[in-house]
């Protein structure tokens, strides 16, 4: 029995179109991960394209003659016909390199996606006539009846994909493009997990370049940034860890670490992504150990006479993509709070080289160079510019990136950890080189756009009008593109005196007063104080509310109010001066949170901060449901496991009631 085309379109409707998003720019972008959470919805336990043909079938026959028209018959109209149109969507979605031309490309996927053979007529699968003007009453229904609060659908022309362009262009990322993005989220992971804006990090990122043309395209229309900032992160959501070699081939991306002291180098491997330990088979010897995350194993440096002709791969004892050790005869390594790790380029920060090219050994090191035992030819060198490297070593500086070789770039503000990324209320200014004034449009958050003012030649341009808002930001000036991202967090006001002074025995304990205890003990003259406490004795203060997961946490607030709090990146500063990342961080206006719901891919947990019932609103029972199985951890409040059990029923009997299961 399959769930029904009913249910299936309103499924879809809710995952793809949902409401509360008045005055957007959207697309029906779905592919597999949206298929398969549609049919979380409505019950599907099996494969879910299975289940939706299975329901088409059901209004009619579903073969090679007839398509797709025995379903558009039945179903006349938006919104009963969108598992229809999802379905032409997700066969464009599919759509990868082995293709030999667009069109029949497009046919071939959708036959696949129905089970069912192409004809020999034009078009290849019967009922797309009709596709395009179900596409443009989709846009009007949402226009019309639905007044717009599911957004406005983005629907565009092509000159010669007449028939097949509506579900083409609904596409942002097709399949070849996720894949191509595993090396942007390799490089990008921490980045990523810590909350910052996938779309600010692809648009800075080389690896866009390797996307197809219209990826570029869409990432060059500013009103499409919303749906492509959720397609991004969909696809990370869904990415297994393993990228796309030049050959093709899957490969699990490995860290090298660059261990020294004097007189002795090691190369220390680790898989970040395995929760057990792997068997890997190297170029000689025996096999490798390479235990679970964090901890890594030694590479033998003899194998640095295999990476003179290439890259060294590990292969796994059985089924499974290889493990690229070593990538070449030029290894590059920057330098953090944890030690050297392997980078792809030398961008502004010096790096060390561990190399056997002739062109960089043959160089007038003098002391940058290590004294260490190496295989024959190989050189261990601290502090190497990019400027002393080739070319293809070098990587964009964030300027570099920002200008995009135009003569307009970023200045100023208070950046931190990247150049992209400024403290709310201290945006960065434009400035630039022109020949005449130019207009500059700003795209923000809410991705209205707005003329807010104009770039003078030779003169910066200030942003204030960003009034501190945090969120992502798109500066278009002159034909270029800047983007930024603000993000609200840091010191921002004083916090403390000095009040505990040594030369006093009742004071000389760690710790701190207030300012009466103070002033009753004060000696007289200069004194040497600890912090005073803020707040003591006013009623009603609470301490802040702190956590220590290093990963994005949901506040469910009393009232039933969701709140997203990201933990804060590491500043530049904090890395010069030798601070360890994470710790505990602040979660805002926590006085009246209930329950914090960590979302880690790999330990998700619910914290309980008070013993309060929530109002079981509809975003509390959506992230009840999500985090079912996960663990309750009660840090001292009575009752925390059960209280949080009565909230995940109530979430499955609603959605049992909607669902009709």
């Amino acid at each position: 029995m399959s769930a029904g085309a009913a249910a299936w379109s309103e499924a879809l409707l809710e995952q793809l179109l949902p409401a509360r998003r008045a005055g957007r720019t959207v697309v029906l972008a779905c592919d597999d991960e949206a298929l398969a959470a549609a049919g979380e919805r409505i019950g599907v336990a099996g494969d879910p394209l299975d289940d939706l043909r299975r329901s088409l079938a059901e209004l009619g026959p579903l073969d090679r003659q007839r398509g797709l028209e025995p379903a558009l018959a039945q179903l006349t109209g938006p919104p009963a016909d969108l598992c229809v149109l999802c379905l032409c969507v997700l066969a464009a979605s599919r759509m990868s390199p082995d293709e030999r031309a667009a069109t029949h490309a497009y046919y071939i996927r959708l036959a696949q996606v129905l089970d069912i053979g192409l004809r020999e007529v034009h078009p290849k699968v019967a009922g797309m006539s009709a596709i395009p003007a179900r596409f443009r009453a989709l846009a009007d229904w949402l226009r019309g009846p639905e007044q717009g609060r599911r957004g406005e659908l983005a629907l565009s022309e092509h000159s010669h994909l007449r028939l097949i362009w509506s579900p083409i262009s609904q596409v942002l990322l097709r399949r070849v493009d996720r894949e191509r993005l595993g090396r942007f989220f390799s490089l990008n992971e921490r980045s990523l997990d810590l909350g910052r804006d996938p779309l600010r990090l692809l648009l800075g990122s080389p690896v866009r370049h390797e996307l197809t043309g219209p990826a570029q395209t869409a990432l060059r229309r500013g009103e499409l940034a919303g749906p492509l900032r959720a397609s991004i992160a969909a696809a990370y959501a869904a990415w297994d860890g393993t990228l796309l070699d030049e050959r093709g081939e899957r490969a699990v991306p490995a860290a090298l670490r660059l261990g020294y002291s004097p007189g002795r180098a090691t190369l220390n491997l680790s898989l970040p992504r395995a929760e057990s330990e792997q068997i890997l088979h190297g170029p000689d010897g025996p096999p490798l150990r390479v235990p679970p995350t964090p901890r890594e194993c030694l590479l033998p440096l003899a194998w640095l006479a295999y990476a003179r002709s290439g890259p060294v791969e590990l292969r796994p004892a059985g089924e499974g993509p290889r493990v690229r050790a070593l990538s070449g005869q030029t290894l590059l390594f920057g330098a953090d709070e944890t030690g050297f790790w392997q980078v792809d380029g030398a961008g502004e920060e010096p790096v060390t080289v561990l190399t056997c090219d002739p062109q960089l050994t043959g160089g007038d090191w003098r002391s940058r160079l290590a004294r260490c035992e190496l295989p024959a030819g190989w050189q261990l060198i601290f502090d190497v510019e990019a400027t002393d490297l080739p070319e293809e070593l070098r990587r964009a500086t964030a300027t570099q990136r920002e200008l995009g070789g135009a003569d307009v770039w970023l200045c100023g503000g208070l950046a931190l950890e990247e150049r992209t990324v400024f403290l709310s209320g201290h945006p960065p200014r434009v400035h630039g080189m022109l020949a005449e004034p130019a207009v500059v449009e700003l795209l923000g958050p809410g991705e209205e756009r707005r003329q807010v003012g104009e770039l003078l030649p030779g003169e910066p341009f200030e942003l204030d009008q960003l009034a501190g808002d945090p969120g992502s930001y798109r500066i278009e000036v002159s034909g270029s593109e800047l983007c930024f991202e603000l993000v609200g967090r840091g010191m921002r006001e004083g916090v403390g005196r000095y009040a505990l002074r040594p030369e006093q025995p009742a004071l000389a304990r760690a710790g701190a007063i207030d300012d009466a205890a103070a002033e009753l003990l004060a000696p007289a003259g200069a004194r040497v104080c600890g912090a005073a406490v803020d707040g003591r004795g006013t009623a009603g203060w609470r301490p802040p509310l702190c956590v220590r997961a290093q990963a994005t946490v949901k506040a469910i607030d009393a009232d039933g109010t969701v709140r997203v709090c990201r933990p804060p990146a590491q500043p530049q500063w904090a890395r010069h001066a030798g601070i360890s990342a994470g710790g505990p961080w602040e979660i805002p206006d926590g006085g009246e949170t209930v329950w914090l719901c960590v979302a880690s891919r790999q330990h998700p947990r619910v914290l309980a901060v008070r013993e309060l019932d929530v109002e079981p609103t509809n975003p509390v029972l959506d992230l009840a449901e999500d985090f079912a199985a996960a663990p309750v951890i009660s840090r001292g409040v009575p009752g925390a496991p059960e209280r949080w059990r009565a909230l995940v029923e109530i979430a499955f009997e609603d959605e049992e009631a909607r669902t009709g299961a």
